[in-house]
């Protein structure tokens, strides 16, 4: 699935796409989230920057892909995490 707005499979070419799904966890709907921290290293308050993350689902061959929200504030803050103590990009 090409992007977040592509109605396409990448995998089998179907249109049956279903789009912003959220995950569940054991018996309960959960908004998962990924977290990066702009201060890694630091005891407390690490200034994390979250994204909820929501799959895109193939209906006909189950193709799956996940996305997350604020994907370029998330990116900013870890680049400024791996430049701040000179860690190697991973």
């Amino acid at each position: 699935m090409d992007s977040p707005e592509s109605p396409k499979c990448p995998k089998c070419g179907s249109f049956d796409v279903m789009k912003d799904l959220r995950m569940r966890i054991g018996r309960r709907m959960a908004d998962l989230r990924v977290e990066v921290q702009k201060d890694p290293r630091a005891p407390f308050f690490r200034d994390e920057v979250y994204g909820e993350m929501f799959a895109t689902v193939c209906g006909d061959c189950g193709f799956t892909e996940f996305y997350v929200t604020n994907s370029r504030e998330m990116l900013e803050a870890y680049r400024f995490g791996q430049t701040r103590y000179d860690l190697p990009a991973k």
